[in-house]
């Protein structure tokens, strides 16, 4: 179905079974980072869960972070599907993209063999 690449690309090829994640365990360890989010791609959806020990560490609110395309933009209105923005779900913030996947300022470039969408988590200072 799909086949993540890093630095949060998804690219998108239906002869790859979808990923699978797991939990986190419960407690901060104090060496969680943002770079330890997992990216999930599936055909109706993109999602970036990111721990939130990993916001937690560095003292920052993770309500203000929000996607809004790879480069710095400010946050972008809600559609129907999407709210560009992460919610809290167990001991992770999901960031999604639902159904439409040119919201929250994705890019997507594609070639003969495969679609690429870009996307990223940003927050202003």
């Amino acid at each position: 179905m799909c086949l993540i690449a890093s630095n949060n690309i998804f690219y998108l090829d239906r002869s790859v079974e979808p990923i699978t994640t797991t939990t986190a365990p419960p407690e901060c360890a104090g060496t969680e980072l943002l770079e330890d989010a997992q990216t999930i791609c599936a055909e109706t959806g993109l999602t970036l869960r990111v721990p939130d020990c990993a916001f937690r560490n560095q003292n920052m609110d993770p309500n203000e972070f929000y996607i809004a395309g790879p480069n710095e933009a400010d946050r972008m209105h809600p559609s129907a599907d999407n709210t560009c923005g992460g919610k809290k779900d167990a001991n992770f913030y999901i960031f999604e993209i639902k159904n439409e996947l040119r919201d929250c300022g994705t890019i997507l470039k594609s070639n003969s063999t495969h679609l690429t969408y870009t996307n990223a988590i940003q927050f202003r200072v």
